[in-house]
């Protein structure tokens, strides 16, 4: 996940959001995904530091998490 924004200030805030939807959109979608896709739940986060690129500054979030996959 990346966030860009012309300014430094409030750009943790912006990406710590992200991270926190697209977190609970996995807590809340713990289970069969159907085609043999299963996900048993936990996920790490990993905050890259803040980079100036451009115009802008950007920061990176991994979410990493594991599915169980049946063939």
């Amino acid at each position: 996940m990346r966030v860009t924004h012309d300014r430094l200030e409030g750009l943790d805030q912006m990406a710590q959001a992200y991270v926190d939807a697209l977190t609970q959109v996995l807590d809340s979608n713990r289970g069969d995904w159907g085609d043999g896709l299963f996900y048993t739940g936990g996920y790490t986060v990993t905050y890259q530091p803040v980079k100036h690129g451009g115009k802008n500054f950007l920061q990176t979030a991994k979410v990493s998490f594991d599915l169980q996959v049946s063939v």
